[in-house]
Parts: structure tokens; sequence; C-alpha cells
């Protein structure tokens, strides 16, 4: 059995480097989805090796540069599986992503399929996308379409934008999104 302790960047590395109060986590391949590729026994065996070595989380992601299509799926529950297998091997907890409906998040995380679901392009198309569903107001989420703009232009070193959202990398010029305790606002006030 191989062991992570050689490189300075391991989980006992960083533990190492770090407070035992810090949180440790790793962003992980569950299965490469290809001939050859990284499986997700593989994947759960480095996973323990990692929570022996003091990983506090695992944040899955899925697929490889070959298999596109898995790191930004374009329907939800795609890595479930994975979460799922994850959360059986280990003591800590699994975050899953790839998912956009509010009631796969609820299923994902009631059926064992993840302890927390990380989001990205919904939080795009609506960064109130969480406020939404806890005030029950699902029907007022502004979708993502899933169509990518916004990655592709990132990867371009091009700013920010969304197809269903407008109104993103323009926040800076909102009124309601201004600090009003950053010094130089005209309400500042130093507390006290």
């Amino acid at each position: 059995r191989g062991s992570l302790r050689a490189s300075p960047v391991s989980p006992a590395g960083t533990r190492a480097a770090v407070s035992d109060k810090f949180v440790v986590g790793v962003r992980m391949t569950g299965t490469e989805h290809m001939p050859g590729g990284i499986t997700i026994d593989e994947s759960t065996r480095m996973a323990r090796m990692a929570v022996e070595e003091g990983l506090d989380y695992v944040h899955l992601t899925g697929g490889c540069w070959e298999a596109a299509r898995w790191d930004l799926p374009e329907e939800d529950n795609t890595m479930l599986a994975e979460g799922q297998a994850m959360k059986a091997a280990l003591p800590i907890p699994v975050i899953t992503p790839g998912f956009h409906k509010p009631e796969n998040v609820e299923a994902a995380i009631t059926g064992g399929g993840a302890d927390v679901v990380s989001l990205c392009r919904p939080l795009i198309a609506d960064a109130e996308w969480a406020n939404k569903v806890a005030a029950g107001q699902t029907d007022k989420i502004r979708k993502c379409i899933r169509c990518i703009a916004c990655l592709q232009r990132v990867r371009r070193n091009l700013p920010l934008r969304c197809e269903v959202n407008r109104e993103v990398g323009m926040e800076r010029y909102r009124p309601e999104n201004w600090r009003i305790n950053a010094p130089g606002h005209k309400d500042f006030r130093l507390p006290g």
C-alpha cells in the first residue's frame, strides 16, 4: 500500500503546516468515465488513505478532459452514484456537485448521495437560488440553461457573464451590493 506522507501537499503535510482546527479537504475525481481512467474504486481507496492522513472532507468532481460532459453535466444526478459510493466508504463529509433542481438536491442529501451539494452554474444564473429554495419560492428561481457560456468566457480570460442573468459581472454597479461599512462610502462609520 502506498503512502501519502511523501508529498508536501498531502493531507498529512497540510495538517502539519496548519493547526488542528483548520479544515483540510480535497476536490477529487470520482470516476473519469473513460477506458483506463480513474474508477470509483480507485478514488475511494485514495480517499480512505487521505482520511488516515487527516483529511476532513472530499469534494467530488467527475470526468476528465477527454470526458468533459461529466465535468459539466447537462442533467442532474450525474455524480450521485459516486457520491453514494464515497459516503458509504468514508467517515467524513462528501460534497457532491452536479445539481440544478432543488428537489434533486434534497433527494441526494436524504438518500445518501451527499452530505453537502455544491452549486456553480445555478448560482451564477441566480445568486439568490438558496434563499429562494429556503423561502419555498422555487418557481422564482432564474434557471441555468446549461449553455456553458459563463465558463467559456472565463477560460478565454474574459469577464464572467451569463446568458440568463445579464447582471452577472455588473454587481459592483448596483447600490444594493455596496458595502456600507467600506471606507469611502457615504454612510461609513467606524465601530464604537
